[in-house]
């Protein structure tokens, strides 16, 4: 009788299993960015960085402009997921996120403490070409840590292809 009980135990957890790895299928294919998501977010925080060396009163209507490009953000992808997440930061990839973080902050910090017109535009050019960059990357790494399986898979068959590609290379002879 209790070999049966762990023969039913086993078969729920195997299904049990079966619909976490179906679910984390499900949420992998929806909670990637949509596109130009990370664009958007580039472009608010360019403005926020250029509005700091202005005077309060146009910065702060610069600052509610920086809103528009941010607000589309989000609601693009609030309709491209169905939600709206952040993921972890703690999954293989993270430190592409953090480095967005830090780049922004640090770009933003800047500007701000400076007041500068330089340091504004290069802030702002530093966010322009990282953020657009790597905010992909760091989805794409984000959706390969909800299907590790997945990605097992294909960093094994990559493996198989290569150790075969150069187990043949060894094999040819040269002839004079």
């Amino acid at each position: 009788m209790d070999e049966k009980r762990h023969d039913v135990e086993a078969a729920e957890a195997a299904r049990a299993l079966e619909t976490i790895a179906a679910t984390r299928h499900e949420v992998a294919a929806r909670v990637g960015s949509p596109p130009h998501y990370y664009t958007k977010v580039a472009a608010a925080g360019a403005i926020l960085c250029l509005a700091q060396p202005l005077d309060s009163r146009t910065r702060f209507f610069v600052t509610l402009i920086a809103l528009i490009p941010l607000g589309w953000a989000i609601r693009s992808y609030s309709r491209h997921t169905g939600t709206w997440t952040m993921a972890t930061l703690r999954e293989k990839g993270a430190w592409m996120a953090w480095l967005i973080i830090g780049v922004m902050l640090a770009a933003l910090t800047s500007a701000m403490i400076t007041q500068n017109l330089v340091a504004s535009v290069v802030g702002a050019l530093v966010i322009l070409l990282v953020v657009p960059v790597v905010g992909p990357r760091w989805d794409a790494a984000w959706v390969r840590s909800l299907t590790p399986e997945e990605s097992a898979e294909r960093s094994a068959e990559g493996s198989a292809e290569g150790a075969a590609e150069g187990s043949a290379e060894d094999t040819v002879e040269e002839t004079p």
